[in-house]
């Protein structure tokens, strides 16, 4: 049989009968941060310049690793493990290079090293930083500094922040700590001022910093696991009921608040006759967990609680492109 007769009798043998529909496939890209080594990916990404973006707001975990001695505690051993495990990655025990562009992600810049001080290790500002908590908020990366010293010079290190641009600062500096003292498990006793700085940056309108979405998640995911991510859901959902007491509404300038506070793509309202009956949530594909939208998403049924006196249904999927969406109706 000639060649090109032979090829269209293959084509046709593959055709289908008309009319036959062809079975839909749906391609899932699955990022490589839901493999099992998602830890690793994250912070191979943080290890390298270039990853900052104007994306979402850092303030949230900052904030949640503040409420209590308890929690700070948790902050600054969860940055110590991923500061070793950076070191570790790297294996550059003479580079301060990997810890740098670390800090780089998280959102500060113009990072000076002092190695040759006596308790001074690193000054870094946040120049888009324009919150006042009143409080020191860097414990993950004052534990990140930690971890990384102890683990490249094999000399035990602690780090303190001894001030930060959260506390009304120019820049934040990190020093020796000589005689740290662990936090032990303690109610979240600093819940209002929590919700009380929260509110002052929803009303100024600027959730807004230069934290890498990598980062972010590093810092939430020792805060969305087991019995503690249950507690923090709790948590917030308490906190989005005291935002609505206190005038905060979910409203068109308030999701758009949420959705750079919770790192959302995108926050989308569907309104009857005024009132809301569908909150969309859209996830980044980079935080597409179900543990992170669990805890984040309790801020908004909080909200909604509150306004309309009613729990509002959660049902959830994934999409074709791997990110995660959670839609809240309101019965």
């Amino acid at each position: 049989m000639p060649r090109k007769i032979a090829k269209k009798a293959q084509k046709a043998k593959g055709k289908k009968a008309p009319g036959a529909k062809r079975p839909k496939t749906i391609k899932v890209r699955i990022l490589k941060s839901v493999h099992d080594d998602l830890e690793g990916y994250l912070i191979e990404r943080i290890s390298k310049p270039g990853q900052r973006h104007s994306l979402s707001s850092t303030l949230l975990p900052e904030l949640l690793y503040s409420v209590s001695p308890a929690t700070k505690g948790l902050a600054y051993n969860a940055g110590y493990t991923l500061g070793m495990k950076l070191s570790m990655r790297h294996n550059m025990a003479k580079s301060i290079t990997p810890l740098i562009n670390a800090l780089e992600n998280a959102g500060f810049s113009r990072i000076l090293y002092h190695p040759h001080k006596r308790d001074l290790i690193i000054e870094a500002t946040h120049e888009d930083c324009d919150s006042n908590a009143k409080k020191n908020l860097h414990a993950f990366e004052a534990g990140l500094i930690a971890g990384y010293l102890t683990e490249s010079t094999g000399k035990s290190v602690s780090v303190a922040e001894r001030q930060c641009t959260h506390n009304r600062r120019s820049f934040c500096q990190f020093v020796i700590e000589y005689s740290p003292q662990l936090a032990s498990m303690e109610p979240f006793e600093g819940v209002r001022e929590m919700v009380g700085a929260l509110e002052e940056e929803i009303r100024k309108g600027e959730m807004k910093s230069r934290a890498s979405d990598e980062y972010q998640l590093l810092q939430m995911l020792p805060l969305s696991r087991g019995e503690l991510g249950s507690e923090i859901s709790k948590l917030l959902y308490a906190v989005g009921g005291m935002l609505v007491e206190d005038g905060i509404a979910l409203d068109e300038r308030g999701a758009k608040s949420m959705r750079e506070l919770l790192g959302l793509k995108k926050i989308e309202l569907t309104r009857k006759k005024g009132a809301i009956q569908t909150v969309r949530l859209d996830y980044k594909i980079v935080n597409s967990m179900k543990g992170y939208a669990d805890i984040t998403s309790a801020l908004v049924v909080g909200m909604l609680h509150s306004t309309y006196k009613r729990m509002p249904e959660r049902s959830s999927r994934l999409n074709s492109d791997g990110s995660y969406t959670m839609e809240l109706r309101i019965a």
